[in-house]
């Protein structure tokens, strides 16, 4: 085509069938405008309408985690609330597999002015989002940044702060000094480094001696977080307390509940949940550091209606703030 788009995209534009974003519809206004097409009025229209319309895809980690589908329906009814003339679409993807996120990525591509997304790093996803940025959408990591050759924009918390504030609530609050767990998520997130430098780091700085157990990943999968930390309760017995670093937390809280003992073993989690609220309720988790996710979503719909493209450098923002939760301030 003409235009640098396919003759279905035109299609669209013309006879608006469906959400096409910004950008491609300024690329079928400039070609018929070069070649004279009489019916540039239709596709003039439609530029015009997209000044309010915004059309977002946001892509998830699984709704089985209850941290992002809690997510998703916050950012959901933020539209609802607020930007009525949103279009929104959330992805929930339930595996972690390159593929799972190019093919989703390259399929969506001429459809959102704006795509938002919780990814691992990938050589293959960074170029699919490089490629999307240099084109001219608006692309927000969310969480985990992503090293990209093109700016993108980035809203998350600190993790190596939060990574330090686990470590910290551990070395004062534990009963005794027996050996530190973690479970991670997974390393293929760029927080999950942020999380083990923090708390790595803050341990050698004001409590070297401490035993710190090697990690184990839970790959944000219910089932392998549940084994690993069966795994550290019955082959640690001097084990006094255990991050969940990530995705996993229900698997890990599930394994709590299975291997209750006299000795107290001091826990800190992610996010607040209806899980997580529970747990800090039974006595099983003890600290939840959490996202604030108000904050978040907020800073989302700033990028989402004050940036145009690829003209403008990406917003800056401070991180987001991170959350202290126990038992006596969740109700």
């Amino acid at each position: 085509m003409h235009a640098g788009v396919s003759t279905a995209t035109v299609d669209r534009v013309l006879n608006r069938r469906s959400t096409v974003r910004r950008k491609t519809i300024e690329k079928v206004l400039a070609s018929a405008e070069e070649i004279g097409f009489r019916a540039t009025r239709l596709v003039e229209t439609a530029l015009n309408d997209t000044y309010l319309e915004k059309n977002l895809a946001v892509i998830l980690l699984s709704q089985n985690q209850h941290f992002y589908k809690l997510l998703g329906e916050s950012i959901q009814n933020e539209v609802y609330d607020k930007f009525p003339h949103c279009k929104l679409k959330i992805f929930y993807l339930d595996d972690l597999n390159h593929l799972t996120y190019t093919t989703l990525l390259n399929r969506i591509s001429d459809a959102y002015d704006t795509i938002a997304l919780v990814s691992p790093e990938h050589p293959q996803i960074i170029e699919a989002v490089d490629k999307l940025a240099s084109n001219g959408v608006n692309i927000i990591s969310l969480l985990s940044q992503l090293n990209t050759t093109e700016e993108i924009h980035h809203l998350g918390i600190n993790p190596n702060v939060m990574g330090r504030l686990a470590a910290w609530y551990i070395h004062h609050m534990a009963n005794d000094n027996g050996a530190v767990g973690i479970i991670s998520g997974s390393k293929r997130f760029h927080c999950q480094s942020g999380y083990m430098s923090g708390f790595y780091s803050y341990f050698e700085e004001h409590a070297p001696d401490t035993e710190v157990i090697e990690s184990t990943m839970s790959l944000e999968n219910y089932s392998l977080a549940l084994e690993s930390a069966e795994e550290l309760l019955v082959c640690h017995p001097n084990l006094s307390a255990i991050y969940c670093a990530g995705g996993g937390s229900e698997g890990v809280i599930e394994a709590l509940k299975n291997h209750r003992t006299k000795k107290e073993i001091f826990t800190v989690s992610h996010e607040l949940t209806d899980v997580t609220r529970d747990a800090l309720d039974e006595g099983l988790v003890h600290t939840v550091l959490s996202t604030r996710k108000e904050q978040l979503i907020e800073q989302l719909f700033k990028v989402v209606y004050q940036s145009e493209g690829n003209n403008q450098s990406p917003l800056s923002f401070e991180p987001v703030l991170i959350d202290t939760y126990c038992r006596e301030n969740i109700w």
